[in-house]
């Protein structure tokens, strides 16, 4: 008995098992599996992960917020210390180790300076230092001022010492190194050290010739004659007073500049008041 073409001829209609239309949805119903035996697996800690970065960004939120408040009431607990000088010193010191509290110990230091107690305005600039942010123009302001002030008080060598730094670094401000530079220059001839003197001098013209200190020391020069100045080649002065300069150095150099205290830096700080 021969079957009937009906049970032996497929449906137009039919997808066969191994067409591509077979295949991709085989492949799309396997996808679905995967995914939804992966989410049943892995649900807890999906979630759990969710959670988590919700939790940072809020929390980052509530940082950002606080710490706004925070400084916002430093700033205005800093505006109210301003006011007195005991006040500013209070302020510096609860909160020298921020940078608010170093622009404090920054004023007081200046206040010091001012006032020609150099011990105490040296401690007080070394204490800003602390506070300020290394390499900021406030810092290195306030290393130009310690050095300074240990220059004019008992520690001399230190000063000469942060002065060389400061002068010769590449990397702070042209004012600061031309400023340093100038104290330098000024300290040397004080001790008769024309060479170095002369060195610093140049270096000071090299850093910023338009400068206030290229100026003074292009002055003192000129006007007291020194070797190598524009007045000695311009104006050579008679044989008896070349004589007596060739036998004394040492006393024309002293004579030659004023005394290293009437050397004004400027250090004083500007917060546009």
């Amino acid at each position: 008995m021969s079957a009937s073409p009906s049970s032996t001829s497929a449906s137009p209609n039919a997808v066969s098992p191994t067409s591509p239309e077979a295949a991709s949805a085989v492949a799309a119903l396997g996808f679905e599996d995967r995914l939804n035996a992966f989410w049943g697996r892995n649900r807890r800690l999906i979630f759990l992960l969710c959670a988590v970065v919700l939790v940072v960004i809020v929390a980052r939120g509530a940082s950002d917020y606080f710490g706004a408040q925070s400084r916002q009431r430093l700033a205005q607990d800093y505006a109210v210390a301003a006011a007195t000088p005991e006040g500013l010193r209070r302020f510096a010191e609860e909160h020298g180790a921020v940078e608010l509290g170093g622009v404090a110990w920054l004023q007081v230091a200046d206040a010091a300076y001012e006032a020609s107690d150099y011990s105490k305005a040296a401690s007080a600039y070394e204490q800003s230092l602390r506070g300020l942010v290394s390499g900021s123009v406030l810092a290195d302001r306030a290393a130009l001022g310690l050095a300074v002030s240990q220059l004019k008080s008992e520690q001399a060598a230190k000063g000469r010492e942060r002065l060389a730094a400061l002068a010769d670094a590449p990397n702070v401000s042209v004012a600061i190194r031309a400023e340093a530079a100038y104290h330098l220059a000024i300290s040397a001839h004080v001790a008769g050290d024309l060479d170095s003197f002369q060195q610093r001098a140049a270096q000071v013209a090299q850093i910023d010739p338009m400068s206030l200190w290229n100026q003074r020391l292009m002055s003192l020069q000129v006007t007291r004659a020194l070797p190598g100045s524009v007045a000695t080649s311009a104006a050579p002065s008679s044989p008896a007073s070349s004589a007596s300069q060739a036998t004394s150095p040492s006393a024309s150099a002293s004579s030659a500049v004023p005394a290293e205290a009437d050397s004004e830096p400027l250090i004083r700080l500007n917060l546009g008041n």
